[in-house]
């Protein structure tokens, strides 16, 4: 990571946490990162022993998600270890703090946060990683560039054992004139809306609140002049040609982030959960032929089946 991306970064940390973990597509995104990971372990996920590697875990949002499908599949959560990197100073103090609370939810898991970059030509044996079971590594690569990135794919297979998974999400290119505020902005009148009826006026201004803080992250991001994004296309070749095996893309909720898995072995992997896209992208560059869009009621009555099915 650059200085000036290290500080972006630092600067970014508290609103990035809060709008990832309050607005739902965000939401939906870990969610659905962590499922494709629990269901391509499989019965891996029931050794007495499971090393966890969260790589450029930032403020550590994929950890809830992650064990709660992971103690839903094992049962329990002896024997897990959970290891987060990260080369900014404050997503760490974040992550750490997060690990302090989160002890008293998993006692039996062994918490570390780290410091490094993951580009680092030693950066395994300085920060003392033990090969992984599943290496995770969620919205993290599309801010190198493109050389960096198979690098760092590259990286990401090399810690894991040779049974190991990895599994990482990207967020993608978004067609030429469409912006990200174009896009969830549809989903986010309805979130709103439905944060109003489901929680009343409180919980719809912190959804307001996100959503100009999502607003300001998009445009700071470009005027901080981080490369730009890759394509669902480049980013099934960046893979292979990092020589992974048993490659699943698939585009997410509001279709700008993709997922893959992988499992060194060749073994075929379960699919990867197959959700709409926003309207605003059908049939554009990059998101041809993918049929199923969600509307803002589309999406406000996905928001609701999701609350009665949790009850």
């Amino acid at each position: 990571m650059t200085k000036v991306h290290e500080h972006f970064w630092n600067n970014w940390a508290e609103p990035y946490q809060n709008f990832s973990e309050l607005i739902e597509p965000y939401r939906d995104a870990q969610h659905d990162l962590a499922e494709a990971a629990i269901t391509a372990l499989g019965n891996g996920t029931r050794r007495r022993v499971l090393n966890i590697l969260d790589v450029g875990g930032g403020a550590g949002n994929m950890i809830v998600p992650l064990l709660n499908l992971l103690a839903a599949k094992r049962g329990n959560l002896e024997g897990i270890f959970y290891t987060l990197t990260d080369d900014s100073e404050t997503m760490l103090k974040i992550a750490r703090a997060r690990m302090e609370q989160f002890k008293t939810i998993y006692p039996h898991i062994a918490f570390k946060a780290l410091m490094g970059d993951t580009l680092d030509e030693n950066f395994a044996e300085e920060l003392n990683l033990e090969p992984a079971d599943l290496v995770l590594s969620s919205w993290n690569i599309e801010y190198y560039p493109d050389k960096e990135r198979k690098q760092m794919v590259t990286k990401l297979v090399e810690l894991a054992n040779t049974q190991g998974i990895v599994v990482l999400s990207s967020t993608l290119r978004l067609p030429p004139g469409l912006t990200l505020r174009e896009v969830l902005m549809p989903l986010g009148r309805a979130q709103v809306f439905y944060a109003l009826l489901s929680g009343g006026p409180t919980k719809m201004r912190q959804v307001i609140h996100s959503l100009k803080e999502i607003t300001r992250f998009g445009g700071a991001i470009g005027s901080q002049q981080f490369p730009e994004k890759p394509t669902l296309a480049e980013l099934e070749q960046l893979v292979k040609q990092a020589g992974l095996y048993s490659i699943q893309v698939g585009y997410h909720l509001y279709g700008a982030s993709a997922m893959v898995n992988v499992r060194e072995d060749g073994a075929k992997l379960p699919h990867l959960p197959k959700l709409p896209i926003a309207q605003s992208l059908a049939g554009k560059d990059g998101y041809q032929g993918y049929d199923q869009t969600v509307s803002f009621w589309g999406y406000f009555n996905m928001l609701r089946a999701r609350d009665q099915k949790g009850k």
